[in-house]
């Protein structure tokens, strides 16, 4: 099961990246995404410092809860894939705390604006 759900989803990404689609998007700009209103880029920015901010929070709680009951259980294996799974859950929690920044240098690297988030 596990998978023919990876073999559909690496057929999907390299579908997506290799089939040419049209996207006329030369004139979209912040304005006329988001409107003359600039509440909804303060908002937007907003939730993403909740979840720069809330993931690690949520990542602590988690980790601490796994591990709290390895111990109790006193099994070596549940202290292992206690372990793994804060390895696991530390990449992630990094990849989403850095996103933002990096797709901010990647976009100016290629002369786009990313309206002020």
């Amino acid at each position: 099961m596990k998978k023919e759900i990876k073999i559909i989803l690496l057929i999907t990404l390299f579908l997506s990246l290799f089939i040419g689609l049209d996207v006329y998007a030369a004139t979209a700009n912040c304005n006329s995404v988001f409107g003359n209103n600039s509440e909804t880029t303060v908002f937007l920015g907003y939730v993403l410092s909740a979840v720069r901010w809330g993931v690690p929070v949520v990542i602590i709680i988690m980790s601490s809860i796994d591990f709290a009951k390895a111990v109790t259980a006193g099994d070596d294996k549940a202290i292992n894939t206690a372990g793994k799974r804060l390895i696991m859950r530390l990449v992630i929690g990094l990849t989403i705390f850095l996103l933002p920044n990096i797709l901010n240098m990647v976009l100016s690297l290629i002369d786009s604006s990313t309206c002020g988030l």
